[in-house]
């Protein structure tokens, strides 16, 4: 005696498979398209090659470019002492009024201000001062001349 299959897997199962259907005959006219494109730009630049693989498309920004900078550098010269980059980092959160999602944002937050650290560093404005205890963490400090604060932190400022 033949089993008997229950009626919505039967339902399910061509529903899936007319999706897949149409999903092939999308790709197929995208991939036409794709052709006609690259044939267009051989057409204006003949030794032009197309990338080995998709491109990814660019996220918008959550923050306005350079508004974590400024932020960075308005918290350093007020300070006027060592500071880790977890802290600066906590100050800067303060300072913009920034709210994470998950702590995956924050943690790149962090790497974030890390980096412009970094780049403040290689100006001349921080210099690495050692490590914090346990973590690992930097600790920075700012660096002074004869008039006090250093002439790249008030320019990047």
């Amino acid at each position: 005696m033949p089993v008997r299959i229950p009626k919505v897997l039967t339902k399910k199962r061509a529903a899936l498979g007319f999706r897949r259907q149409e999903l092939i005959k999308a790709l197929k006219d995208i991939d036409r398209e794709i052709r006609v494109l690259e044939y267009s730009i051989k057409l204006v630049a003949p030794g032009w090659r197309p990338p080995a693989g998709p491109h990814r498309g660019f996220r918008p920004r959550r923050f306005r470019n350079g508004m974590i900078t400024k932020a960075c550098l308005e918290v350093i010269v007020r300070l006027k002492r060592e500071f880790s980059t977890k802290e600066l980092a906590r100050l800067v959160v303060v300072a913009c009024k920034i709210q994470f999602e998950s702590k995956a944002l924050e943690k790149s937050f962090l790497s974030t201000v890390s980096g412009i650290a970094r780049r403040l560093e290689q100006l001349g404005a921080l210099e690495e001062w050692g490590r914090v205890p346990g973590n690992r963490g930097i600790l920075w400090r700012t660096r002074f001349d004869a008039k006090g604060w250093l002439g790249p932190l008030k320019a990047a400022a």
